[in-house]
C-alpha cells in the first residue's frame, strides 16, 4: 500500500483522503467492491483499521460500510449531541449489534460535576 503514510512522531499509519470536488454518490463508493478490497487488504497488514465515517444521523455513508466493518465507536460532543440522538444511534439496526463503546468530546468538566443521569 504505497498510498500509506506513516506519522513519525506516534508511528500510526493513514490513508489521506483527498477530495478535489465532493462525489454525487459517496455511498456508491463506500459500499463498492473496491473499497471492500481496500479494507481487506488493510485487514492482512495492519493489526486495527479505523474509518472516520462522517455522522450517522443525516448520512446514509455509515449504513454502507456497516456490513465491511467488525465494530463502531460512537462519538458525541458534549452540549451539542442530544441523547435522544444517541439513543437513536446506538439503537439502530445497523450499529447496536456492533457498537463497541462512545467516545464523549469536548466535555465540560466544570458542569459534569454536577450533572445527574
Amino acid at each position: 500500500m504505497s498510498v500509506v503514510h506513516q506519522d513519525r512522531v506516534t508511528g500510526l499509519n493513514f490513508l489521506p483522503a483527498v477530495v478535489t470536488r465532493r462525489p454525487d454518490d459517496t455511498t456508491h463508493f463506500l459500499s463498492s467492491d473496491a473499497m471492500r478490497h481496500l479494507l481487506a487488504q488493510a485487514a492482512e497488514k495492519f493489526d486495527y483499521v479505523l474509518i472516520d465515517a462522517p455522522p450517522v444521523g443525516p448520512a446514509v455513508d455509515v449504513r454502507a460500510l456497516a456490513h465491511m466493518v467488525d465494530g463502531f465507536v460512537m462519538v458525541a460532543e458534549w452540549g451539542v449531541t442530544t441523547m435522544d440522538a444517541v439513543r437513536r444511534v446506538a439503537g439502530s439496526e445497523f450499529i447496536h449489534p456492533k457498537l463497541l463503546g462512545t467516545v464523549l468530546t469536548k466535555a465540560n468538566l466544570k458542569a459534569y460535576r454536577t450533572f445527574s443521569a
